[in-house]
């Protein structure tokens, strides 16, 4: 392959990893956020109230805050980086399709 075509297959294989690894951490963050919530809920229920009340309080407390805050945030880094590694599959797709019909139009002649 040639060097320009090297360097964008390394960037993209660059790129595909950074968004696996932002999926994982927010996955993670994902799941912290859950059990921080099951957490609270039976805190609260232990302490007498209903399910439903310890559901929405368990929602309200800090812990659960600064969880779904770290979700939030690994969150759109993971679409970010999924973003870009779609848009950089998407110009190769293009770059292949565009070499090709090139390469139908000159064996035509």
């Amino acid at each position: 392959m040639s060097d320009a075509i090297d360097r964008a297959v390394a960037e993209a294989e660059a790129l595909l990893e950074q968004a696996a690894i932002a999926r994982a951490e927010a996955e993670n963050a994902d799941e912290k956020r859950k059990q921080v919530k099951a957490l609270m809920f039976i805190k609260f229920r232990d302490a007498g109230s209903s399910a439903a009340d310890a559901a929405e309080r368990a929602m309200t407390t800090p812990e659960y805050l600064a969880a779904a805050d770290e979700w939030m945030s690994a969150n759109i880094t993971w679409r970010r980086f999924d973003g870009k590694a779609r848009g950089k599959e998407l110009k190769f797709e293009a770059w292949r399709t565009k070499a090709a019909t090139e390469r139908a139009a000159m064996n035509l002649r």
